[in-house]
């Protein structure tokens, strides 16, 4: 089972978020969509949405990642069974 999260940051300035859920799986694919990006993706959607963005590890089920101002963030955990 895969499991998609989506968090997003309203605010005017950057935030850092730490993320806690022990079924995330020991890698996680992050994709941010931010001021940085947001050209890119609305130009080229398809190639956008293509790119499978980073790979991260979590550490005991957690992983901490710096959200831009008003930035969305898609977070795919690795396959699970």
């Amino acid at each position: 089972v895969r499991r998609r999260i989506i968090l997003a940051n309203f605010r005017a300035e950057s935030s850092l978020v730490r993320l806690l859920d022990p079924n995330l799986g020991r890698e996680v694919q992050v994709k941010y969509l931010d001021e940085a990006n947001a050209e890119e993706a609305m130009s080229s959607p398809e190639a956008f949405r293509a790119e499978p963005g980073l790979r991260l590890e979590t550490v005991n089920g957690a992983i901490e990642l710096q959200l831009r101002p008003y930035a969305v963030t898609r977070i795919d955990s690795a396959q699970v069974d």
